[in-house]
């Protein structure tokens, strides 16, 4: 998924080791995990140095929950810390903010306001889906989660979450069109 396990034939040997305590294993996992949850939170915090502080709480509440964790697959791992990683940003806005959850969409979704040849045009776009195809591009794209992990992050299937995949590039490419 991420950077190679330095140090690990295998996420499960890593994990095994970090549940047990072991720092520098939890430090492979970290460094194998960092980039995609950034990339998952970015595009939801209001900075980059907001996104970088609910990244490291994520990492923290991780390493709290790594006891309880029991390890079935691969997927099944990063759907637990993307699920975290949910509830974190969730707990951030709440705790963070004076808005209610419903305000929360004008910042997670701004529209697009200008002409969308800039680098950032792509993600105005995106953020302009329903949630449901917003949540599956961003972790297809911007998180770099196969269909089965995404199936598995969101409680669905891999089919459901391909045909979601499928009905927000229709929409993505409408959207486009009206920018042209």
């Amino acid at each position: 998924m991420g950077a190679p396990l330095t140090g690990y034939n295998s996420l499960a040997d890593a994990l095994a080791k970090a549940q047990l305590g072991h720092e520098i294993a939890f430090r492979a996992i970290y460094e194998h995990l960092v980039d995609r949850i950034f990339s998952f939170v970015r595009p939801r915090a209001r900075s980059r140095d907001e996104a970088t502080d609910i990244v490291q709480d994520i990492f923290v509440d991780v390493w709290g929950a790594m006891p309880r964790f029991t390890y079935i697959s691969d997927a099944h791992f990063y759907s637990f810390v993307f699920t975290i990683a949910k509830r974190r940003l969730i707990r951030h806005y709440k705790t963070h903010t004076h808005e209610s959850l419903d305000d929360f969409e004008q910042y997670e979704l701004p529209r697009i306001e200008a002409d969308i040849v800039d680098p950032d045009g792509m993600q105005k776009l995106v953020n302009q889906l329903s949630e449901k195809y917003r949540e599956v591009v961003t972790l297809r794209y911007f998180s770099g989660l196969s269909f089965a992990e995404i199936g598995d992050l969101l409680g669905t299937t891999e089919t459901n979450a391909k045909v979601r995949h499928h009905r927000a590039l229709k929409e993505l490419r409408e959207l486009m069109q009206k920018y042209e």
